[in-house]
């Protein structure tokens, strides 16, 4: 039980919830971020952001980070629910990046928010490749 709220806390939990608060206060551009400001009737963003878009490392955190941090979360979330078995390592990694391709599709049709890209894609396979390996390391520590 301790080591599932261990996964829990930090392999889904905490990389969601980080990465959500960097993207709420730097980048208030984001649709999840604009349905939040929407939902709670208030925005708390600081108010001069344009010298963070200008340096490479928050670009990339800005249009790729939140992808990979999702799907990492995502797999881990996966293995939560499917347990300890053979095949969990396997179903977690592709749940993770088969939602990650079906979402980059939605979004090429226009039927999700936001902009297709296929770099998000690649980003979104790795963030659940590192989380299974992540899983493959604990189950060998059993």
């Amino acid at each position: 039980m301790k080591r599932r709220l261990f996964l829990f806390i930090f392999g889904v939990l905490l990389p969601i919830v980080i990465a959500g608060a960097i993207y709420y206060i730097f980048f208030p551009d984001v649709w999840f971020v604009r349905l939040t400001n929407e939902f709670t009737g208030s925005a708390l963003h600081l108010s001069d952001t344009v010298f963070l878009r200008d340096r490479p490392i928050l670009k990339l955190l800005r249009f790729y980070g939140f992808d990979l941090v999702w799907a990492f979360s995502f797999a881990n979330a996966i293995r939560l629910l499917l347990g300890d078995g053979k095949r969990t390592r396997s179903a977690a990694f592709l749940t993770a990046s088969g939602v990650a391709c079906m979402t980059e599709l939605l979004q090429l049709s226009g039927s999700f928010p936001g902009t297709f890209d296929i770099w998000d894609i690649v980003l979104e396979i790795i963030g659940a490749f590192i989380a299974t390996l992540m899983i493959k390391k604990q189950q060998e520590d059993l």
